[in-house]
Protein backbone atom coordinates (compact mmCIF):
# COMPACT_ATOMS: atom_id res chain seq x y z
CA UNK A 1 0.00 0.00 0.00
CA UNK A 2 1.44 3.37 -1.00
CA UNK A 3 1.11 6.52 1.09
CA UNK A 4 -1.57 8.85 -0.26
CA UNK A 5 -2.05 12.56 0.38
CA UNK A 6 -5.74 11.81 0.92
CA UNK A 7 -4.70 10.14 4.19
CA UNK A 8 -4.64 12.82 6.92
CA UNK A 9 -2.96 10.74 9.63
CA UNK A 10 -0.61 7.86 8.91
CA UNK A 11 2.13 5.67 10.39
CA UNK A 12 4.69 4.94 7.66
CA UNK A 13 6.85 1.81 8.05
CA UNK A 14 10.03 2.21 6.02
CA UNK A 15 11.24 -1.38 5.89
CA UNK A 16 11.22 -4.33 8.29
CA UNK A 17 14.92 -4.69 9.03
CA UNK A 18 16.53 -2.06 11.26
CA UNK A 19 20.02 -3.36 10.39
CA UNK A 20 19.38 -3.08 6.66
CA UNK A 21 17.73 0.28 7.15
CA UNK A 22 20.82 1.50 9.04
CA UNK A 23 22.73 1.36 5.75
CA UNK A 24 23.52 5.00 4.83
CA UNK A 25 22.10 4.51 1.34
CA UNK A 26 18.79 3.20 2.71
CA UNK A 27 18.60 5.94 5.35
CA UNK A 28 19.08 8.53 2.61
CA UNK A 29 16.36 6.92 0.46
CA UNK A 30 13.92 6.85 3.39
CA UNK A 31 14.50 10.50 4.24
CA UNK A 32 14.18 11.48 0.58
CA UNK A 33 10.90 9.57 0.41
CA UNK A 34 9.50 11.59 3.33
CA UNK A 35 10.78 14.86 1.83
CA UNK A 36 9.04 14.04 -1.46
CA UNK A 37 5.79 13.35 0.44
CA UNK A 38 6.19 16.72 2.17
CA UNK A 39 6.79 18.53 -1.13
CA UNK A 40 3.75 16.83 -2.68
CA UNK A 41 1.68 18.07 0.24
CA UNK A 42 2.97 21.62 -0.30
CA UNK A 43 2.14 21.44 -4.01
CA UNK A 44 -1.34 20.14 -3.18
CA UNK A 45 -2.06 22.90 -0.63
CA UNK A 46 -3.16 26.13 -2.30
CA UNK A 47 -1.34 29.26 -1.14
CA UNK A 48 -3.06 32.56 -0.38
CA UNK A 49 -3.46 34.46 -3.65
CA UNK A 50 -4.67 37.90 -4.73
CA UNK A 51 -2.91 39.92 -2.02
CA UNK A 52 0.43 40.59 -3.71
CA UNK A 53 3.81 38.86 -3.76
CA UNK A 54 4.78 39.88 -0.22
CA UNK A 55 1.68 38.27 1.31
CA UNK A 56 1.97 35.23 -0.95
CA UNK A 57 5.57 34.69 0.22
CA UNK A 58 4.77 35.10 3.91
CA UNK A 59 1.71 32.85 3.76
CA UNK A 60 3.18 29.98 1.74
CA UNK A 61 2.18 26.59 3.19
CA UNK A 62 4.98 24.97 5.16
CA UNK A 63 6.05 21.68 6.74
CA UNK A 64 7.19 21.01 10.31
CA UNK A 65 9.50 17.98 10.36
CA UNK A 66 10.87 16.56 13.62
CA UNK A 67 13.98 14.38 13.50
CA UNK A 68 16.73 13.36 15.90
CA UNK A 69 19.69 13.29 13.46
CA UNK A 70 20.92 16.26 11.48
CA UNK A 71 23.21 14.60 8.91
CA UNK A 72 20.76 12.14 7.22
CA UNK A 73 18.09 14.75 6.54
CA UNK A 74 20.60 17.36 5.35
CA UNK A 75 22.19 14.78 3.01
CA UNK A 76 18.78 13.88 1.59
CA UNK A 77 17.96 17.56 1.02
CA UNK A 78 21.29 18.08 -0.77
CA UNK A 79 20.59 15.14 -3.08
CA UNK A 80 17.14 16.46 -3.95
CA UNK A 81 18.64 19.88 -4.70
CA UNK A 82 21.11 18.23 -7.09
CA UNK A 83 18.41 16.08 -8.71
CA UNK A 84 16.25 19.14 -9.46
CA UNK A 85 19.06 21.49 -10.46
CA UNK A 86 17.86 21.69 -14.05
CA UNK A 87 14.13 21.64 -13.30
CA UNK A 88 13.70 25.27 -12.31
CA UNK A 89 13.29 26.72 -8.83
CA UNK A 90 9.98 25.09 -7.90
CA UNK A 91 11.35 22.05 -6.05
CA UNK A 92 14.02 24.13 -4.34
CA UNK A 93 11.37 26.61 -3.16
CA UNK A 94 9.33 23.73 -1.76
CA UNK A 95 12.37 22.45 0.13
CA UNK A 96 12.79 25.90 1.65
CA UNK A 97 9.27 25.57 3.05
CA UNK A 98 10.25 22.48 5.07
CA UNK A 99 11.23 23.55 8.57
CA UNK A 100 13.47 21.08 10.39
CA UNK A 101 13.23 20.76 14.15
CA UNK A 102 15.86 18.57 15.82
CA UNK A 103 14.81 16.81 19.03
CA UNK A 104 17.21 14.70 21.10
CA UNK A 105 14.52 12.69 22.86
CA UNK A 106 10.79 12.26 23.33
CA UNK A 107 10.80 14.81 26.15
CA UNK A 108 11.96 17.59 23.83
CA UNK A 109 9.32 16.61 21.26
CA UNK A 110 6.62 16.63 23.93
CA UNK A 111 7.77 20.03 25.23
CA UNK A 112 7.52 21.61 21.77
CA UNK A 113 4.10 20.09 21.04
CA UNK A 114 2.79 21.17 24.44
CA UNK A 115 3.97 24.77 23.93
CA UNK A 116 3.02 25.26 20.28
CA UNK A 117 -0.11 27.21 21.30
CA UNK A 118 1.87 29.64 23.49
CA UNK A 119 3.35 33.00 22.58
CA UNK A 120 7.15 32.93 22.11
CA UNK A 121 9.54 33.85 24.88
CA UNK A 122 10.85 37.36 24.21
CA UNK A 123 14.34 36.25 25.27
CA UNK A 124 14.46 33.36 22.78
CA UNK A 125 14.79 34.20 19.09
CA UNK A 126 15.87 30.94 17.48
CA UNK A 127 13.37 28.32 18.68
CA UNK A 128 10.61 26.95 16.44
CA UNK A 129 7.82 28.72 18.38
CA UNK A 130 9.47 32.12 17.83
CA UNK A 131 10.01 31.30 14.15
CA UNK A 132 6.31 30.47 13.65
CA UNK A 133 5.22 33.78 15.17
CA UNK A 134 7.94 36.02 13.72
CA UNK A 135 8.55 34.57 10.26
CA UNK A 136 5.18 32.94 9.51
CA UNK A 137 2.96 35.37 11.43
CA UNK A 138 1.45 32.50 13.39
CA UNK A 139 0.56 30.41 10.31
CA UNK A 140 0.17 26.73 11.31
CA UNK A 141 2.00 24.07 9.26
CA UNK A 142 0.11 22.14 6.59
CA UNK A 143 2.10 18.97 7.20
CA UNK A 144 3.62 17.64 10.46
CA UNK A 145 6.06 14.74 10.35
CA UNK A 146 7.88 12.90 13.15
CA UNK A 147 10.73 10.73 11.92
CA UNK A 148 11.59 7.43 13.65
CA UNK A 149 9.18 7.88 16.57
CA UNK A 150 9.68 4.39 18.05
CA UNK A 151 13.47 4.76 18.12
CA UNK A 152 12.97 8.17 19.72
CA UNK A 153 10.90 6.49 22.45
CA UNK A 154 13.52 3.80 23.01
CA UNK A 155 16.37 6.31 23.05
CA UNK A 156 14.55 8.29 25.75
CA UNK A 157 14.34 5.26 28.05
CA UNK A 158 17.35 5.31 30.34
CA UNK A 159 16.99 1.58 31.04
CA UNK A 160 16.99 0.50 27.38
CA UNK A 161 20.06 -1.40 26.15
CA UNK A 162 20.94 -0.18 22.62
CA UNK A 163 22.61 -3.54 21.91
CA UNK A 164 19.26 -5.36 22.00
CA UNK A 165 18.86 -7.37 18.74
CA UNK A 166 16.94 -5.51 16.06
CA UNK A 167 14.09 -8.03 15.92
CA UNK A 168 13.43 -7.59 19.65
CA UNK A 169 13.54 -3.81 19.96
CA UNK A 170 9.77 -3.41 19.71
CA UNK A 171 9.39 -5.54 22.87
CA UNK A 172 10.83 -2.66 24.93
CA UNK A 173 8.42 0.05 23.75
CA UNK A 174 6.15 1.08 26.59
CA UNK A 175 2.50 1.05 25.54
CA UNK A 176 1.60 4.01 27.77
CA UNK A 177 4.38 6.20 26.38
CA UNK A 178 3.47 5.37 22.79
CA UNK A 179 -0.21 6.10 23.43
CA UNK A 180 0.60 9.36 25.23
CA UNK A 181 2.80 10.80 22.46
CA UNK A 182 0.38 9.73 19.70
CA UNK A 183 -2.48 11.33 21.61
CA UNK A 184 -0.49 14.55 21.97
CA UNK A 185 0.39 14.54 18.25
CA UNK A 186 -3.22 14.06 17.13
CA UNK A 187 -4.50 16.64 19.61
CA UNK A 188 -1.86 19.11 18.42
CA UNK A 189 -2.92 18.62 14.79
CA UNK A 190 -6.57 19.16 15.74
CA UNK A 191 -5.54 22.42 17.39
CA UNK A 192 -3.55 23.38 14.28
CA UNK A 193 -6.61 22.67 12.12
CA UNK A 194 -8.67 25.12 14.16
CA UNK A 195 -5.89 27.71 14.17
CA UNK A 196 -5.52 27.42 10.39
CA UNK A 197 -9.22 28.24 9.92
CA UNK A 198 -8.87 31.33 12.13
CA UNK A 199 -5.57 32.38 10.53
CA UNK A 200 -6.85 32.12 6.94
CA UNK A 201 -10.29 33.63 7.56
CA UNK A 202 -9.20 37.24 6.71
CA UNK A 203 -8.00 36.00 3.31
CA UNK A 204 -11.27 34.25 2.50
CA UNK A 205 -9.23 31.11 2.05
CA UNK A 206 -10.47 27.65 3.05
CA UNK A 207 -7.82 25.33 4.39
CA UNK A 208 -7.37 21.58 4.33
CA UNK A 209 -6.73 19.54 7.46
CA UNK A 210 -3.20 19.32 8.82
CA UNK A 211 -1.54 16.14 7.57
CA UNK A 212 0.25 14.07 10.24
CA UNK A 213 2.88 11.53 9.21
CA UNK A 214 4.77 9.41 11.76
CA UNK A 215 7.56 7.18 10.45
CA UNK A 216 9.44 4.11 11.64
CA UNK A 217 12.78 2.83 10.40
CA UNK A 218 12.51 -0.92 10.96
CA UNK A 219 11.61 -1.08 14.66
CA UNK A 220 8.00 -2.16 14.11
CA UNK A 221 8.02 -5.62 12.53
CA UNK A 222 5.34 -6.94 10.21
CA UNK A 223 2.45 -8.79 11.79
CA UNK A 224 2.40 -12.51 11.02
CA UNK A 225 -0.18 -13.38 8.39
CA UNK A 226 -2.49 -15.02 10.93
CA UNK A 227 -2.54 -11.88 13.07
CA UNK A 228 -3.19 -9.67 10.06
CA UNK A 229 -6.45 -11.57 9.65
CA UNK A 230 -7.28 -11.13 13.31
CA UNK A 231 -6.26 -14.66 14.36
CA UNK A 232 -3.24 -15.54 16.48
CA UNK A 233 -1.78 -18.67 14.90
CA UNK A 234 0.93 -18.92 17.57
CA UNK A 235 -0.03 -16.70 20.52
CA UNK A 236 3.15 -15.77 22.39
CA UNK A 237 4.56 -12.76 24.18
CA UNK A 238 6.24 -11.41 21.04
CA UNK A 239 3.06 -11.71 19.00
CA UNK A 240 0.89 -10.13 21.69
CA UNK A 241 3.25 -7.17 22.10
CA UNK A 242 3.39 -6.59 18.35
CA UNK A 243 -0.37 -6.85 18.02
CA UNK A 244 -0.89 -4.36 20.86
CA UNK A 245 1.53 -1.89 19.27
CA UNK A 246 -0.42 -2.10 16.01
CA UNK A 247 -3.71 -1.61 17.85
CA UNK A 248 -2.43 1.53 19.62
CA UNK A 249 -1.10 3.04 16.41
CA UNK A 250 -4.27 2.29 14.43
CA UNK A 251 -6.43 3.70 17.23
CA UNK A 252 -4.71 7.10 17.07
CA UNK A 253 -3.58 7.33 13.44
CA UNK A 254 -5.97 5.01 11.64
CA UNK A 255 -3.49 3.89 8.98
CA UNK A 256 -0.27 1.88 8.92
CA UNK A 257 1.45 1.83 5.54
Amino acid sequence: MAYSLDIKTCFLRMGNDSIENANPMNINNNYRKVLHYAMECLEYTKPVEGFGDAVAYTTRPWVLLFCSSRKPIETAISHIFIENKGDGPNKRILLQDIRLCYVKNIHELRAILASIHLSPNSETKTDIISWIHQEKQGQPPSFVCVMDLLELLLGSDGTFDPDIPSNDRHLYIRFDQLANILALLTETCSYLDNQAKIWEQPFGHSTRLTTLLVTDNGCLLSLPEGQQKGKLSQPNNNGKVLETLYQIIVYYLGNIV
